[in-house]
């Protein structure tokens, strides 16, 4: 029974890696602070190594409209990005205790 776990835990954790990893582009180039370039595998690329693998949203956010201090109208994220760091953290390493 124990080993079952231990397999699933860690076949759980390989899956969570490689979903992460698919989002993690070849190489990215910073040309100032409003232009970055990241270049991924191209279709052609995907049809060569196999079977292309559908991709799926890594998390969602909301884009809201709340007020702000000035009293006016003011678009705002639903989850700051530092919650969406924390939580894919702690879900990773969640998954490593209990390995």
């Amino acid at each position: 029974m124990e080993d079952t776990l231990l397999y699933m835990t860690e076949a759980s954790v390989k899956r969570f890696v490689a979903a992460i990893c698919d989002f993690v582009p070849l190489k990215t180039e910073v040309i100032n602070a409003n232009e970055v370039i990241n270049t991924f595998y191209t279709q052609e690329q995907i049809e060569q190594l196999g079977a292309p693998k559908p991709k799926i949203p890594l998390f969602h956010i909301d884009l809201t409209v709340g007020v702000g201090d000035n009293g006016k109208h003011q678009p705002k994220y639903s989850t700051s990005a530092k919650d969406v760091v924390k939580s894919i953290l702690n879900i990773f390493e969640n998954g490593i205790k209990s390995l």
